[in-house]
């Protein structure tokens, strides 16, 4: 048995897949957990003999603290030049104002409910319906 963020990451990883996708050559690469809970993960391929590379970081809090700039930053000293930088986070997540080279995608599969709980979203009769608050973009 495993643990149940495994699957929660598992979930995670086909969001991030739609910008990385393996058919279009991207090798995935766990990147070491940094001073926050966040999860990264790096991508890179080689195409048309240029390497391009990406790093994704995974949160799962209500919350993003503002040092998940650092994460990046610490990361793109190893190797310079990312070509993209993602940071995954539930639907309703507060996230602060962070660099404008860091794409912020919402997960599709989780969200923060009314209450403040992760909830796992869902189109199943007994699933959470997760409804988008009025002037809000998804």
């Amino acid at each position: 048995m495993g643990f149940s963020q495994d699957i929660m990451y598992d979930m995670a990883m086909k969001d991030i897949r739609t910008v990385f996708p393996e058919y279009d050559g991207w090798q995935k690469r766990e990147v070491l957990k940094g001073k926050t809970n966040e999860r990264g993960f790096s991508f890179s391929r080689r195409i048309q003999g240029k390497v391009e590379s990406g790093i994704a970081w995974v949160s799962f809090s209500p919350g993003v603290a503002p040092e998940i700039s650092a994460g990046f930053s610490e990361e793109n000293e190893k190797i310079p030049g990312w070509t993209r930088k993602i940071l995954l986070v539930p639907r309703s997540t507060h996230v602060p104002a962070l660099s404008p080279d860091i794409r912020i995608m919402e997960m599709k599969s989780f969200g923060f409910d009314g209450d403040g709980k992760l909830a796992w979203l869902t189109k199943k009769k007994n699933g959470v319906k997760f409804t988008v608050p009025p002037g809000v973009e998804t």
